[in-house]
């Protein structure tokens, strides 16, 4: 997911995250993963949401200028609690 600069800060990111949850329930998902890089707002978003942080993977992915990143790995269960929430 990817939100452009200029519409960061609006909850944006935060109503897609949920219409994705939202999707991810209605196909009967139970768990669901995702990495970012380290350091990224969207590291702070996720965390933010309800998402766990499982571990960092050092240079895992590159930039667009061939720069090495590390990546934080994140999941979050969908549970019975959630459903109810999401109404």
């Amino acid at each position: 997911m990817l939100v452009h600069r200029r519409s960061r800060r609006t909850g944006l990111g935060t109503q897609l995250m949920q219409t994705i949850e939202d999707a991810a329930r209605r196909a009967r998902f139970s768990l669901l993963t995702l990495d970012t890089k380290r350091g990224d707002a969207a590291e702070h978003l996720y965390q933010n949401i309800g998402w766990t942080p499982a571990g960092t993977i050092p240079g895992y992915a590159l930039d667009p200028d061939g720069t090495p990143h590390d990546a934080v790995i994140f999941y979050k269960e969908l549970n019975r609690a959630d459903e109810s929430r999401a109404g």
